[in-house]
């Protein structure tokens, strides 16, 4: 299992940064959108990126092949981890809000 958590944090590592951006931009923008709207959206940048990804890191797909992974496999995870991530943040976020607004 812990060799599994390095592989897909590696896997992670390069596209952390704009999937972070891209989730505090949808919590700023939860006053027009919600939660569910927000995971759609985030649906949409997944299929970027992980597009982005294989078009343009494709030789490092053999790396996670030969460690005898799937690459939907390390899609999937990917997604369920930036999902999480996504969800504790607009959790964070909102609660923050309405103790500020309620205070």
């Amino acid at each position: 299992m812990s060799n599994t958590r390095t592989i897909v944090l590696q896997f992670y590592r390069p596209l952390f940064v704009i999937n972070l951006i891209f989730s505090i931009y949808l919590i700023y923008e939860s006053s027009e959108i919600d939660y569910g709207q927000g995971v759609f959206f985030k649906l949409f940048g997944y299929l970027f990126l992980f597009g982005y990804q294989y078009f343009s890191k494709s030789n490092t797909y053999f790396y996670y092949r030969n460690a005898g992974y799937s690459m939907k496999r390390l899609y999937a995870y990917v997604a369920i981890l930036d999902l999480a991530i996504y969800s504790l943040l607009y959790s964070f976020f909102y609660l923050l809000h309405y103790a500020f607004a309620h205070a």
